[in-house]
């Protein structure tokens, strides 16, 4: 016997749900130990949630009341501290103030009492000034540094010279050989006599003993930048002027 349309629909419905059913006791299978534990620990869960509701209200209540009212003392607490503080700034500051005052007064005292002149005085010095004798003045004539070295041989003396009038002038001055011969150094010019010395600026830093003597000595000084820059004897002076005039007459 065939089997209708509605017996094949009506067995595919019951196929299906049966196939639903076992996977529902898989489901349940799977879940199992999870409420075998809610199972074995249910009052411990009754508890914690029957004790949930006064805690909170404990929280809520420590936040809307507690914590305001601990801000707000805190707050009159600080108001106080700080008109306290307030007050001890002021205090001293008007203190300090006050000393400032009373130190400038006792020194206006003292130098009126050193130093102003009564009128007794004023009418004495202007009797004294009147009566007083003119002194011859004690001034020396100013001597001008020399200008700076050229460069030139057959100036080199000359250059010398200016040296030795300008510290005979200038002796308080330049006291010592050291003074001197900064100052001469300091007027050789750009030339190879102020390279040639260059080289032992750095040593005036160093203690009197340790310095080279050319540094130390005026004579030794002016000596050996003599033999370097100078003219030792009117044969090559000589002949520096004759090779000069041939200079010139080359240029012409």
């Amino acid at each position: 016997m065939a089997a209708t349309p509605d017996a094949l629909q009506l067995l595919t419905a019951m196929d299906a749900r049966i196939t639903a059913i076992e996977n529902d006791i898989k489901s349940l299978t799977t879940i199992e130990p999870s409420l075998l534990f809610l199972h074995n620990h249910f009052e411990f869960f009754r508890n914690l949630v029957n004790g949930l509701d006064p805690r909170l209200a404990m929280i809520e209540n420590a936040v809307t009341v507690g914590i305001p009212a601990q801000i707000h003392k805190q707050t009159e607490m600080d108001k106080t501290e700080v008109v306290t503080q307030a007050s001890n700034l002021i205090h001293v500051a008007i203190r300090a103030d006050l000393d400032e005052i009373r130190r400038s007064v006792d020194t206006f005292r003292r130098d009126a009492a050193a130093n102003w002149a009564t009128k007794g005085d004023v009418e004495a010095a202007k009797l004294s000034a009147s009566t007083a004798v003119p002194q011859a003045s004690s001034s020396k004539p100013k001597v001008p540094p020399p200008t700076a070295f050229s460069g030139k041989r057959e100036e080199w003396k000359i250059f010398l010279s200016h040296l030795s009038l300008f510290f005979t002038a200038n002796a308080t001055q330049y006291p010592n050989d050291t003074d001197k011969i900064l100052f001469a150094i300091s007027r050789l010019g750009e030339g190879s006599a102020f390279k040639y010395m260059e080289q032992y600026i750095a040593d005036f830093n160093k203690p009197p003993a340790a310095r080279p003597m050319i540094i130390s000595s005026y004579d030794t000084f002016t000596k050996t930048m003599s033999e370097n820059f100078g003219i030792q004897n009117a044969v090559i002076a000589t002949k520096r002027r004759k090779e000069q005039v041939q200079e010139q007459e080359d240029t012409r």
